[in-house]
């Protein structure tokens, strides 16, 4: 039986073992409310300096009349918080990014329950949660980010502007529901992996991370490794690796700039982009480039090379046969190489971004597997193109020519029979004909006389029917109502809700009524060749004579694929007109760009 002693020992154990934790408020009428501030927490107690924490919450604030402490990125309220308590470690911290929260001062170390940043509600708005306080990783532990879901890509979104720090320590991170991750500091800790929830789907969906010049591992050269996510940005990452992800290279401007890894290996299922910005051929700069100073394996991931204007505004860079771009650099071995640019295979065509002419330059990719570096590079080759497509006409043309000749030999061979059967059916009807005659002869002379007046009472009513019927099309042509719709203007302009607004002008004599649809290219997926995907629907009517706007809003599939194309998509919109009778339909190349939203940094 256990003595008083030893069961106050047990009940106070765990007692001494618990922490304190803190919700926030931020309830104190200060400019930028404080950590050490006990009015700005619910539990009206501030932490320490050198306290272990348990948790610290930053719900949403919304609603509890709190004055806003700086401007978010859509003008609405932000809630500032300044750690001026030192020597905090926090178990595990919790953030409401449907709120534009930002922390600032005083380093904390956060342990294993690491961070979780996720809206609790649908708000439909740009937020950004920024973390410009020092981190350091007390232990290996996972960061879960997460947004609004597919159809509000990148509303949600985790700033981290300063340093992330704790070598040894693992960092794991899970990103979902379309969130953005922003790194804009040096982060140099154990392994970092970044996961995409949904592994069924592009990984733009699950989130993206952008890098802004960042080092991330890269001087610590821990493992960074992508799965099902969208990663995009320059700076100096440690050993990369990636499974199904999807890679962006450069600033999407001029100078295109790059990443530096310690060495990369990329699979089947990843997908990488390389951007051409500027006029001359300078790597990092005309181009972007992912280059490494160890092994960089391939292992069939797919190539794309996009062509954009070095800034908005600015005119495209015309490519000219002959410019050779280094789009990957390695001073160790460089090993297999792309699904769609095999070692000495075809051409691969460049995609123009959609500020540029829509142009069908080609470019051969090359492996340089020798020397002091190693590289893949792209020779833009016009002229090859240009050969291709004519003898492609040359053999369009010679099939035109047998096809041609081949209908010529049928027609010839339909009149000859055609001639037969008219001779047959002559010579049947003259035998007829003949039966006739002598039958009639035969026939009393008044059967013979009222057969011919009932034949002529045919021919009489048949010419009158012809007439009358002649007479109803010329007045229905006549009294016809018209009308005829088009589309105004070939860019449609796209809100951040997914809202789009469609010109249609209607010309004739009566109201345009139908149905737009909008369709454009889906992602690509593993084997398979991408599948056209309608992405919206509207009805309209436009009175005659007029021009009106008609509202088409996006699906999920249709912002999902803007958002992945950086805002800007090329789609097939189809305009079936079903009054004024006779109904038509044709199909208009469109271009969707995605209203910007501003950002304020803070």
């Amino acid at each position: 039986m256990l003595g008083v002693p030893a069961i106050l020992g047990l009940s106070l154990a765990p007692a001494a073992l618990a922490s304190t934790s803190f919700t926030w408020s931020g309830g104190a009428n200060e400019g930028i409310p404080k950590w050490s501030t006990a009015a700005n927490w619910e539990s009206g107690t501030a932490p320490k300096a050198s306290e272990t924490i348990g948790a610290l919450s930053f719900p949403a604030l919304a609603g509890k009349g709190l004055s806003c402490t700086f401007p978010g990125p859509e003008g609405g309220c932000g809630y500032g918080s300044e750690n001026d308590v030192s020597g905090v470690s926090v178990e595990s911290m919790s953030i409401d990014d449907g709120e534009d929260y930002s922390f600032r001062g005083e380093p904390i170390t956060l342990g294993s329950g690491g961070l979780a940043a996720s809206p609790t509600a649908v708000t439909s708005k740009l937020t950004i949660a920024e973390l410009e306080m020092p981190i350091v990783l007390g232990a290996a532990q996972t960061w879960s980010i997460g947004g609004e879901g597919s159809g509000h890509l990148f509303e949600n979104d985790l700033y981290v502007g300063s340093n992330l720090t704790g070598s040894g320590n693992a960092l794991t991170v899970d990103m979902s529901g379309g969130p953005a991750l922003f790194l804009e500091n040096e982060t140099e800790v154990g392994p970092v992996t970044i996961n995409g929830a949904n592994t069924t789907q592009a990984g733009v969906f699950n989130g993206a991370v952008e890098l802004s010049g960042v080092a991330l591992n890269s001087s610590d050269k821990n493992a960074v490794s992508l799965n099902h996510i969208f990663l995009t940005g320059t700076g100096a990452v440690g050993p990369l690796t990636t499974n199904a992800a999807e890679l962006a290279i450069g600033t999407g401007g001029y100078p295109a700039e790059g990443i530096e890894a310690s060495s990369v290996t990329l699979d089947a299922g990843s997908h990488v982009g390389f951007e051409i910005a500027g006029t001359g051929e300078t790597a990092q700069k005309d181009s972007s480039q992912l280059s490494a100073h160890g092994t960089v394996e391939l292992q069939n991931a797919k190539l794309e090379v996009v062509v954009r204007p070095p800034e908005e505004g600015k005119a495209c860079p015309t490519l000219t046969p002959g410019q050779k771009y280094t789009f990957v650099s390695t001073t160790g071995t460089l090993s297999g190489s792309f699904s769609n640019a095999p070692e000495g295979g075809a051409e691969i065509p460049m995609r123009f971004a959609e500020a540029c002419s829509q142009l069908a330059q080609t470019m051969r990719i090359a492996y340089n597997r020798s020397g002091g570096t190693e590289t893949v590079t792209g020779t833009v080759e016009a002229a090859a193109q240009e050969a291709k497509e004519k003898q492609e006409a040359k053999e369009r043309q010679e099939a035109k020519e047998r096809q041609e000749a081949k209908e010529k030999q049928e027609a010839k061979e339909r009149q000859e029979a055609k001639e037969r059967q008219e001779a047959k059916e002559r010579q049947e009807a003259k035998e007829r004909q003949q039966t006739k005659e002598a039958e009639a002869k035969k026939s009393q002379e008044s059967a013979a006389a009222l057969a011919a007046k009932h034949q002529e009472e045919e021919v009489i009513i048949k010419r009158e029917n012809e007439e009358a019927a002649a007479a109803n099309r010329k007045h229905e042509e006549e009294t016809a109502a018209t009308g005829s719709v088009s589309l105004d203007g070939s860019t449609i302009t796209v809100q951040s809700s997914g809202a789009a607004g469609v010109k249609l002008t209607c010309t004739g004599t009566d109201t345009c009524g139908g149905k737009l649809t909008l369709t454009a290219k889906g992602t690509a997926k593993k084997g398979k060749k991408a599948k056209t995907e309608t992405i919206g629907t509207a009805s309209f009517s436009v009175a005659a004579g007029k021009t009106v706007t008609i509202k088409l809003t996006l699906n999920a599939a249709g912002k999902g694929l803007l958002g992945a194309d950086h805002g800007r998509l090329s789609a097939s919109l189809t305009i079936i007109k079903s009054s004024p009778a006779p109904s038509q339909t044709h199909t208009d190349s469109v271009h969707l760009v995605q209203q910007k939203a501003s950002k304020t940094k803070k």
